[in-house]
């Protein structure tokens, strides 16, 4: 009966100076990383809303541009019709100014 006792009092104490610190150490652990696993479900979602942003301004972008040569070929075409008159230049470039 004696020997039952101490091997019961021997598991007990193991039990609570070994395992339930490991365990406990190993639940912290699954709570520290938890929220990191739940912020990174959230990362390709945005990731593909900023390549779709990134499209967006470059197709603004090149509208843009388009528009600037654009007004830049009128420009130029204007100050060529123009010759040497410079009240003519002037007009072209009050009309065409970037």
């Amino acid at each position: 009966m004696f020997k039952l006792l101490t091997t019961a009092a021997l598991l007990g104490a193991l039990y609570l100076f070994v395992v339930l610190p490991i365990v406990d150490r190993g639940e912290r652990a699954v709570d520290t990383v938890s929220p990191v696993l739940d912020r990174l479900e959230d990362v390709p979602a945005q990731v593909e809303a900023s390549v779709r942003h990134a499209e967006r301004l470059s197709e603004d972008a090149g509208d843009a541009s388009k528009d600037e040569l654009r007004r830049a070929n009128r420009l130029i075409g204007c100050v060529k019709r123009a010759g040497a008159d410079v009240g003519r230049i002037s007009s072209c470039t009050e009309r065409f100014a970037l």
